[in-house]
């Protein structure tokens, strides 16, 4: 059942040209990872590689430009010009204790701000009109949810809690 389904899927699919836009030969193994087409000319990514830790660049048919550098622990999620991560930050006191909290840049105006403070989210995504972000919470049991909260204010709008062992990765959007 499962080969006739996926041969006939197979059947319906079209191949979509592409065009590479940045040939600029490399020195250092470099992976750009979370594409994410911010129009028909441009897309922006994260840049990481051997020499660097990672930067959010801008890619087209001029080139690269880095905008900016992040320590991003996961997906980057792009929504036009607003572009969300989360961050692995040390507990000061207890070194083995790590937070990971969701920062939210501007791409316009260049305004970074973390929006959470001493969390543990991973892969946030903002809605389509930016105003709320889902993302994954662990807490120390390792038990995970899918959370949605305010953009603005980071309160908590809805937790959906995941059955016990199973684990939640990429939230997304529905348009």
């Amino acid at each position: 059942e499962f080969n006739a389904q996926h041969k006939v899927n197979s059947n319906n699919r079209s191949i979509i040209p592409s065009e590479i836009i940045n040939s600029k030969p490399k020195k250092v193994y470099t992976n750009y990872i979370y594409p994410m087409v911010l129009d028909k000319n441009s897309i922006i990514a994260l840049k990481k590689g051997f020499n660097h830790r990672g930067s959010l660049v801008l890619l087209n048919k001029q080139g690269e430009q880095k905008l900016w550098d992040i320590d991003a622990n996961g997906r980057v999620h792009c929504n036009r010009k607003t572009v969300t991560w989360s961050n692995t930050t040390p507990d000061i006191r207890w070194p083995e204790r790590t937070f990971s909290d969701i920062i939210v840049l501007n791409l316009e105006t260049g305004h970074r701000k973390k929006i959470t403070h001493k969390q543990k989210y991973f892969a946030p995504a903002l809605s389509p009109d930016n105003s709320k972000i889902a993302s994954i919470e662990y807490n120390e049991k390792l038990e995970c949810a899918l959370i949605i909260i305010d953009a603005t204010n980071s309160k908590e709008l809805l937790r959906f809690n995941s059955k016990p062992g199973t684990m939640l990765r990429n939230p997304s959007w529905n348009k």
